[in-house]
C-alpha cells in the first residue's frame, strides 16, 4: 500500500488470531491482515513497527498502549524475497517504530 495516513482497527479482538483492517483516510486503499500474538514491553503509546529493506517498508507489528501483547503481521512474498536478497549482500534489515494516534 502506498505511504499515507491510515486508520488501523482490530476486527476480531476476542480471538488469539486477530485480524487488522488498514484503510487509507481517503478510503481508496484497504486491506485485512491476519496477525499472531507477540510479547514485548509495555509502552504508554500505540505503535506501528515496520521492517525496512532499502526504501520499502513492511508492517511488522502493532502495539496498543499499556499492553505487553502485540500483533505480529506475517511476511509477504515480496518481503521474504527482499530479506533473502539482503542476506546474500550481507546487509542488515532495519526496524522503524512509529507512534500512532488513538
Amino acid at each position: 500500500m502506498p505511504a499515507g495516513e491510515y486508520t488501523v482497527s482490530c476486527t476480531s479482538s476476542s480471538s488469539d488470531i486477530k485480524v487488522l483492517r488498514l484503510r487509507s483516510i481517503d478510503g481508496h486503499e484497504s486491506t485485512l491482515i491476519r496477525t499472531s500474538n507477540v510479547r514485548g514491553k509495555i509502552s504508554d503509546d500505540a505503535k506501528l513497527v515496520f521492517s525496512v529493506y532499502g526504501n520499502q517498508y513492511f508492517l511488522a507489528q502493532v502495539w496498543l498502549p499499556a499492553d505487553s501483547n502485540g500483533m505480529q503481521a506475517p511476511k509477504s512474498r515480496t518481503e521474504s524475497q527482499l530479506a533473502r536478497e539482503l542476506a546474500t549482500t550481507k546487509s542488515a534489515k532495519e526496524m522503524v517504530g512509529v507512534v500512532a494516534k488513538l
